[in-house]
C-alpha cells in the first residue's frame, strides 16, 4: 500500500545500503533519461551557438586550401537581439517590478519586503547575471539561474590581553561580510530533467558541479552550528583521490586524456521517489561520484518550489526544451556561406590556376606550389614548353552571386531578428515604409519574447528569492535587522527634555533596532503578494510615447492653438520619457528671468531702432515735400515771366542764348 510522506511533516529516515542504492540509481537513471530526451535540442543549441561563434564544420587536410567562413549574420541577429533586452527588460533608472497584495491592509508588509528586495537585487548582481542569462538564452535556446542564500565570512586576527596574566594574545575571530540572496547562470550541458515535458517545478532536475572534499566537510560545520544536525553523511567513505583516478582510467578507455579536479556533485531535486513501499515527494539528494548518497532530505522551500528557474526561447509545444530565435536561419546561414566560400574558391583558382604537365622524371611537381613571385627551374627550354599546360580558367559569376547573397540575408533576416531593431540600417534599395516594417516586425517578435522572458524567468526568479528572504528572517536574526535598517527610518527628533519640557532646539538620536523592528509591517509570505513585472512595457510606453510625440509636435506647432500650449511641461514630458535629466536640461527660474531680460532688453532695442528709421523717414519725406514746393514755385515763376515778356514785346525775338538760360534756370 502506498504512503505518501507529507513534506510539511518530513519524516526522519534511517536509509539502508540497499536504499541508499536506490536512490543513487535513481538519479543515474535521470542524468540517463534526460540526456537521451534532450538529444535533438541539444545538437541544435550547439549549431546555433557554434554559428553565434562564426565556427565552421572542419575540412580534410586535402581541402585546407578552400575557403572556410561562416558568415558573421547569426552574431549580428543575436547581438541586436541582447542589445534590446538589456536596455529594455531592466532598464536604468527604471522601476523593474512592482508587488502588490491582497487588500488594503496589505500594503504596508507589501510595500517594505518590496523595497527590500530591491536593495537586495543591487547586492546580489542582478543586472549582470540577467544579461548572462540574455546572452545565454540567445546564443543556446534555453537558461538556467540557481538562487540560492549565500553567506561569506572573513577570519580577522584581533590582539587581545589575557587579564589573568597580562600576555597579549592574537585571536581569530570571524565577520559575516555578505549575507543575502544570490543567483548563478547554470551551464545547461551539466543540467538534466527528466521527464522533459510539462511543469517545470514537477519534473526530476539534477544538477551536476564539482566541488572538493574539504568544502563539503566545511559546508557540513556551519550547517551543523546552524541547526545541530549533519547536513551530509557518509563523507568518511569517500575517498577523493583514488575517485578521480578511476574517473580518469575510465575516461582513457575512450580515447579521452583528461584529469579530474574535485568530486562530481550531483545534486538532485526530486518530484517523487519511491522506497520501500512509500512515494517521497519533493526530496532533495546529493551524490558523489554518482555513487555515494550524502544527503537526503525534504525540500526545505515553502510551496514545493526549486530554487532553479528556467526558460525556453522556443518551446517545442510542451516540451521544456526548443528552438532558439536563429534556428530557423541556420540553413539559409548554411547555404549563404556556401556561396561565399565557393565565389572566394573560385577567385582563388583563376588567380592562382593550375597547370597540366608531362612527367620527364627530371621536373618535379611538388616543387611547384603557386605563390607570388614563384621562380621554377626547368631541365631544358623544352621543359618550360611541354611540361607546363595552364588549365582552363572556370566562369566565375560575381554579380549572381552577390545578388543571392542580398537575398538570402533578407530571408536570413525576416525568421531571426535583423539589425534594424537597434537602428542599424544598411543602404538598400529599400524605402522608408519597408524600413520601417521591418523594425515593427522585429520589434513585434521581440515584444513576445520579453513577455517570455518575464513570465517564465524574471517574475519566479524575484518569487524565489522574496521566498527565501521571507524564511530566512525567522531562522537569522541579522536579516529582520537589515529588512529594519533598509525599510525603516533610522533617526528620530527629540523636542522635549526627559520632564516634559520644550528643548531649546530639536535634538535628532538614532533610533534603537529593537525598536525599528517593532514598528516593521506583518510581512506577507509569497502565496499572498503578486508580483508583476513592469519594467519592459514601462520602457515601450516611453518609447512609443516619444515616436508619437516626434510626429506630432511639428503639427502643434502649426496650429493657431501653439501659443496656449504649455511648452515648458511638454519639454519636461519629453526629457524624462527620453531617460535624460530634466534638471539639468531645462533653466531654473533665475536663468529663466536672465534670458527673458536678455530678450526683453533685445525687442527694446529693436524697437529703438524701428522708431529711429521712421522718424528719419519722416524727415525725408518732409524735405522732399519742401523742395518739391520750391521747385513748383520756381516753374510759376517762369511762366509768368514767360507770359510777360510776350504780352509786353511781342515782335521780340526770344534769343538761344535767352532760352539756355531759361532752361538752366
Amino acid at each position: 500500500m502506498e504512503h505518501t510522506i507529507n513534506i510539511d511533516k518530513p519524516e526522519r529516515l534511517t536509509l539502508t545500503d540497499e536504499n541508499q542504492k536506490k536512490i543513487v540509481g535513481f538519479v543515474a537513471d535521470v542524468v540517463d533519461k534526460g540526456g537521451k530526451a534532450r538529444k535533438k535540442y541539444e545538437q541544435n543549441w550547439k549549431d546555433c551557438e557554434r554559428a553565434y561563434h562564426c565556427e565552421p564544420h572542419p575540412l580534410d587536410e586535402e581541402d585546407e586550401w578552400q575557403t572556410n567562413m561562416v558568415l558573421p549574420w547569426a552574431y549580428d541577429a543575436i547581438e541586436s537581439a541582447y542589445a534590446h533586452l538589456c536596455n529594455t527588460m531592466v532598464p536604468r533608472d527604471e522601476q523593474v517590478f512592482d508587488a502588490t497584495g491582497r487588500t488594503e491592509e496589505d500594503h504596508p508588509g507589501v510595500k517594505v519586503m518590496a523595497q527590500y528586495l530591491e536593495h537586495r537585487l543591487d547586492e546580489a548582481g542582478f543586472v549582470a547575471q540577467i544579461y548572462k542569462s540574455f546572452k545565454q538564452i540567445l546564443k543556446r535556446n534555453h537558461t538556467c539561474l540557481k538562487i540560492y542564500w549565500r553567506t561569506d565570512k572573513r577570519v580577522s586576527h584581533d590582539i587581545q590581553v589575557d587579564p589573568m596574566t597580562g600576555q597579549r594574545r592574537r585571536m581569530p575571530s570571524e565577520n559575516v561580510v555578505f549575507n543575502n540572496v544570490w543567483f548563478d547562470v547554470v551551464d545547461i550541458d551539466n543540467f538534466y530533467m527528466y521527464p522533459i515535458h510539462g511543469d517545470f517545478e514537477k519534473v526530476n532536475k539534477v544538477h551536476r558541479t564539482r566541488r572538493h572534499l574539504e568544502e563539503l566537510k566545511a559546508e557540513n560545520e556551519e550547517k551543523k552550528k546552524e541547526t545541530g544536525e549533519d547536513w551530509y553523511f557518509n563523507l568518511d567513505r569517500i575517498d577523493q583521490k583514488k575517485d578521480n583516478q578511476a574517473e580518469s582510467e575510465k575516461a582513457a578507455t575512450t580515447g579521452e586524456q583528461k584529469t579530474f579536479e574535485g568530486l562530481k556533485i550531483d545534486e538532485a531535486w526530486l518530484s517523487r521517489i519511491e522506497i520501500d513501499d512509500k512515494v517521497y515527494h519533493n526530496y532533495v539528494a546529493t551524490i558523489v561520484n554518482e555513487k555515494h548518497l550524502i544527503r537526503f532530505a525534504p525540500n526545505p522551500y515553502d510551496m514545493g518550489k526549486t530554487p532553479y528557474v528556467w526558460s525556453c526561447a522556443n518551446p517545442d509545444g510542451d516540451c521544456l526544451y526548443g528552438y532558439g530565435l536563429i534556428s530557423k536561419g541556420l540553413k539559409i546561414l548554411d547555404n549563404a556561406s556556401f556561396i561565399h566560400n565557393t565565389r572566394s574558391n573560385e577567385l582563388k583558382l583563376k588567380i592562382y590556376s593550375g597547370h597540366k604537365y608531362y612527367d620527364d622524371g627530371v621536373f618535379n611537381a611538388y616543387n611547384y606550389i603557386q605563390r607570388p613571385g614563384l621562380l621554377v627551374r626547368m631541365a631544358s627550354a623544352e621543359s618550360a614548353a611541354t611540361n607546363l599546360v595552364p588549365i582552363a580558367e572556370s566562369n566565375i559569376m560575381l554579380g549572381e552571386a552577390r545578388a543571392e547573397l542580398a537575398e538570402l540575408k533578407a530571408e536570413f533576416e525576416s525568421v531571426t531578428v535583423p539589425k534594424v531593431v537597434k537602428g542599424i540600417t544598411e543602404v538598400t534599395n529599400r524605402t522608408a515604409t519597408e524600413i520601417g516594417q521591418a523594425q515593427n516586425n522585429a520589434s513585434t517578435k521581440l515584444h513576445v519574447f520579453a513577455n517570455q522572458l518575464n513570465n517564465d524567468l524574471l517574475k519566479p526568479l524575484l518569487e524565489m528569492m522574496y521566498l527565501m528572504i521571507y524564511q530566512r528572517k525567522d531562522v537569522d536574526p541579522s536579516v529582520r535587522e537589515d529588512i529594519a535598517r533598509l525599510t525603516q527610518e533610522s533617526t528620530i527628533q527629540i523636542d522635549t527634555d526627559p520632564s516634559g519640557q520644550p528643548l531649546e532646539e530639536p535634538i535628532t538620536v538614532a533610533r534603537p533596532i529593537e525598536e525599528m523592528i517593532a514598528d516593521l509591517p506583518e510581512l506577507l509570505p509569497l502565496p499572498e503578494i503578486d508580483i508583476k513585472m513592469v519594467g519592459y512595457m514601462n520602457v515601450i510606453r516611453k518609447q512609443e510615447a516619444l515616436a508619437s510625440i516626434g510626429q506630432v509636435i511639428p503639427q502643434l506647432l502649426q496650429s493657431p492653438a501653439a501659443k496656449y500650449l504649455k511648452w515648458d511641461n511638454i519639454a519636461e514630458d519629453v526629457l524624462r520619457m527620453a531617460d535624460l535629466d530634466y534638471n539639468n536640461l531645462l533653466m531654473d527660474a533665475d536663468e529663466r528671468a536672465e534670458v527673458d531680460a536678455k530678450e526683453q532688453e533685445q525687442v527694446q532695442q529693436q524697437q529703438q531702432m524701428a522708431m529711429q528709421m521712421q522718424q528719419q523717414q519722416a524727415e525725408l519725406e518732409q524735405m522732399k515735400a519742401v523742395h518739391q514746393m520750391k521747385m513748383d514755385e520756381f516753374e510759376k515763376q517762369l511762366k509768368y515771366m514767360d507770359m510777360e515778356l510776350k504780352y509786353s514785346q511781342p515782335d521780340l525775338q526770344v534769343t538761344d542764348e535767352a532760352k539756355t538760360y531759361a532752361n538752366a534756370a
